[in-house]
């Protein structure tokens, strides 16, 4: 009897859990300063929140690339300390003004910074390269090299913390970064590159290209259309306006007088306003069609699939025996040799999150001395942070309601590719599903 009480009270050993699957991609766009503050509020939801144990490929551009480095080494505490400490000139340090039309505005003062106040950049990428999460960083090749003309994507190329070495990828990591409004372009290898934002602000297509990535979570900065504000151009209006009697002095204070007409007109300044603008409208832009081809793609793969399923419930309602069962044979290998562009594509579920500046809070980077104030950059976080936090609570209802499966959504299967296309699950109404939400997009695909 004692032996028996003994044996009910007994309770076997529990078995350790599974890990969960390594099935997630970030996805982190550029953004300059703001965006990168922004991208550190997003990376904190993230890293508390289940999904980070499954994430093991970050994706990023410029400033994306950036915060994707403290990501992929799970340095989020260190990279906010650094971002906490760091101010205008440990980034983009103004030059001579007689200096810019040879070296560009301001000096690269990040890569020294990096080095300075958390480790050399070169072993940093080495113990990367080795590290559970990889990490891919997008730049463009302004080298104009017929090679580079002629790959997949022309004029761009992605660095892979695994595939090239230590010393290629720490360059390039501050490559995409390199705002071609502020510094010059960096060489390596054979070959010159600049912020990657010019060709791919957004790399959401390198997230689908990876076949064991079977969810995607991205962060989209939104930056608001500004130009230079003229500042600095009534302030040399003003002090070239003591030196009227010179002769020299008064061509150049009725430039600047242009020049600030110009601005109160919505025109841009000079020059260096107009490639500004540009930069802004081709960066923007090409986020968009980034997410607009996904959305694309997967309502191409969603009809298909419907198209695939009426004629297979037709031929099931009409037909009979032998004669349904080699339509329906005759159904399926007519779909496995059809050579559609999107034959091979695949539906992943997709969250982007829309970051954009609270009210009133802007950090930028100017030729005049300036101070980043605590409190902006705090700001900036926070707002990261709850963007991020209702985007993911919401993403979380929208599965729920579905059914299917809430943020575990992906089901850890084979990662092979299939010629057959996933439906992406019902919205509440039965339809696809984009809601919007303020400040952020949820998106599942």
């Amino acid at each position: 009897m004692e032996r028996m009480r003994l044996k009910r009270l007994t309770r076997p050993p529990e078995e350790p859990a599974s890990p969960p699957a390594v099935d997630t991609a970030l996805v982190l766009s550029g953004g300059s300063v703001n965006g990168i503050f922004l991208q550190l509020g997003f990376l904190q939801v993230i890293r508390e929140s289940d999904l980070w144990p499954s994430v093991g490929w970050v994706y990023g551009t410029s400033a994306g690339a950036f915060s994707g480095w403290a990501a992929a080494r799970d340095a989020i505490d260190e990279h906010e300390r650094f971002l906490m400490e760091v101010q205008p000139e440990d980034i983009f340090e103004a030059h001579d003004l007689w200096r810019t039309p040879f070296v560009g505005l301001h000096r690269y003062a990040l890569p020294d910074s990096v080095a300075e106040r958390i480790g050399d950049p070169v072993e940093l990428a080495r113990a990367l390269r080795e590290g559970p999460r990889e990490l891919t960083v997008v730049a463009i090749d302004i080298g104009l090299s017929p090679d580079s003309a002629r790959t997949e994507d022309p004029y761009e190329r992605a660095f892979s913390s695994r595939r090239d070495s230590p010393e290629t990828f720490a360059a390039a990591l501050f490559a995409s970064g390199a705002i071609s409004t502020f510094v010059l372009p960096l060489r390596i290898e054979e070959s010159v590159y600049g912020d990657g934002g010019w060709v791919r602000n957004f790399p959401l297509a390198y997230a689908y290209r990876e076949p064991a990535v079977h969810r995607i979570v991205g962060a989209r900065y939104r930056s608001s259309a500004i130009g230079f504000t003229g500042t600095g151009l009534h302030s040399w209006h003003h002090r070239m306006s003591r030196l009227s009697r010179v002769k020299m002095a008064r061509g150049v204070t009725a430039e600047l007088r242009e020049a600030i007409e110009r601005q109160s007109r919505g025109e841009p300044m000079h020059l260096i306003d107009t490639i500004s603008r540009l930069s802004h409208i081709a960066v923007s832009r090409n986020s968009d069609l980034e997410v607009q081809l996904a959305d694309e793609r997967d309502r191409s793969l969603q009809a298909l699939h419907d198209v695939r399923e009426q004629m297979r419930e037709t031929i099931e309602s009409v037909a009979r025996g032998r004669q349904r069962t080699e339509l329906l044979a005759a159904l399926d290998e007519s779909f496995a040799a059809a050579d559609f562009p999107f034959r091979r594509s695949r539906v992943v579920p997709r969250l982007v999150v829309d970051l954009t500046t609270p009210e009133g809070v802007r950090l930028d980077v100017t030729r005049s001395r300036a101070i980043w104030s605590d409190e902006d950059k705090l700001a900036l976080i926070r707002h990261g942070r709850r963007l991020t936090a209702e985007a993911l609570g919401g993403w979380a209802e929208l599965e729920d309601a579905s059914g299917a499966g809430g943020l575990a959504a992906a089901d850890g299967g084979e990662a092979e590719e299939s010629a057959e296309p996933v439906p992406a699950a019902p919205t509440r109404s039965g339809g696809r599903r984009s809601p919007r939400r303020t400040g952020s997009r949820v998106s599942r695909r």
